[in-house]
């Protein structure tokens, strides 16, 4: 075999041993998942935990305790509307724990419509990750979709609290919790500015602001938009 042909050969096994690691979508059904209520959610929770009954558990211990930390620390009347909001729980899909706003993109991308303004959990490893730091993954994506469906992605106060802190340039080195100086997430869109900073409002980032006490000093203007939104 030529060297060309060997090396596109080697190549391809690599590939598609890669793949084979890889997490998928698998595009189950909506029934075949098991419903369940925590904390005043509606999760769903795939069928594919079947014979790993101690990762299952694992994986809504931390579901629970998420959404519990969530419960106690959100006002009356948003925590109502986040409660209208589905969880499913994969086993092994790719990405992270993400909020799905659109139902083109969900059928483009091969996913169930019917996660349409969900949130999902992609997989066991990337929830689990979690554990051992105060970061609420599923806090953050309520607050998207609080966003969205009340407050709607093209609300103008937000959009416009975002334009004034990309144009000061205060979030473009900040502290990240390991000590690292990076730009904050917080910059990547209004969406990711009004999530981020709200987990620094109610909770912890782990991006500086960290707290809601370091964000009123830094950016008062952000905080009482904030206050405003939230009714604190």
């Amino acid at each position: 075999m030529a060297r060309t042909q060997l090396g596109m050969f080697l190549t391809l096994i690599l590939f598609t041993c890669a793949m084979a690691d890889e997490p998928r979508l698998h595009n189950d059904p909506i029934d075949s998942y098991q419903k369940m209520t925590i904390a005043g959610w509606e999760v769903l929770v795939s069928g594919r935990y079947a014979g790993h009954d101690d990762l299952r558990d694992q994986v809504l211990d931390e579901v629970r305790c998420q959404l519990h930390r969530a419960r106690l620390i959100l006002p009356d009347k948003p925590l109502e509307a986040m409660r209208r909001v589905k969880i499913f729980v994969e086993y092994d899909y790719p990405h992270r724990t993400q909020y799905h706003p659109n139902r083109q993109w969900l059928i483009a991308h091969g996913y169930i419509p019917e996660k349409t303004g969900t949130i999902e959990i992609a997989n066991a490893k990337n929830i689990l990750s979690w554990r051992k730091t105060p970061i609420n993954s599923l806090l953050h994506e309520l607050f998207h979709a609080y966003h969205d469906q009340v407050l709607g992605f093209d609300e103008a106060r937000i959009k416009a609290a975002y334009d004034v802190a990309t144009a000061s340039g205060k979030y473009d080195k900040v502290m990240l919790q390991n000590g690292d100086t990076v730009k904050h997430y917080a910059m990547t869109d209004h969406k990711e500015f009004f999530a981020e900073l709200s987990e620094s409002f109610f909770w912890v980032n782990d991006f500086y602001p960290f707290n809601r006490a370091e964000l009123r000093q830094y950016d008062p203007e952000t905080f009482k938009l904030l206050r405003d939104i939230w009714g604190q």
